[in-house]
């Protein structure tokens, strides 16, 4: 009995590494970001992309409007935005809604400080983004570098570390 319960479980942690690295292997065939497709998408706020030769690092954030996580995550990014902009890192928001009117819904009355655009596109899926918010860090020439997933203790001091690093390069 107790030889059955450790097969289960051996299984079960196979099948789920097996995913985990079928995810990331579908997301490295398309690494590189087009930051000029970015700014062909419709824009959801009054900011707009910086040149691309001011920005050395692009944080791309997957986000949604029923998506409390990502609520919660907007007022902490846009601080980061603030702090690192200087240095040459740029966030960028783009809406996984269903709706680009859900999206728009939720944006009014909020003031923000970095872009944000319509998945129009949906690199959500293309680049098989299942949980939001979910980060992305790109080089200046959209080569693609790091996810870090979710808002929580965990992701926000790993987003801040990984900043603190980028900004010295």
């Amino acid at each position: 009995m107790k030889s059955n319960f450790i097969k289960r479980v051996l299984i079960l942690w196979a099948l789920f590494f097996q995913i985990n690295l079928l995810s990331l292997s579908s997301f490295a065939d398309d690494p590189f970001l087009d930051i000029q497709k970015i700014s062909e998408q419709e824009k959801l706020n009054d900011q707009t992309l910086p040149t691309k030769d001011l920005v050395k690092f692009w944080i791309v954030d997957f986000w949604a409007s029923w998506c409390g996580p990502c609520q919660e995550s907007f007022p902490y990014y846009e601080k980061l935005q603030q702090k690192y902009q200087k240095n040459g890192i740029q966030f960028v928001g783009l809406s996984a809604d269903e709706s680009i009117q859900d999206a728009k819904d939720f944006l009014k009355g909020k003031p923000t400080v970095f872009p944000m655009f319509y998945d129009r596109l949906k690199w959500n899926d293309s680049w098989k983004i299942s949980t939001l918010p979910r980060l992305l860090i790109f080089d200046k020439n959209g080569k693609w570098m790091k996810t870090i997933r979710g808002f929580h203790q965990k992701s926000k001091k790993e987003l801040s570390d990984e900043l603190e690093k980028l900004s010295i390069q």
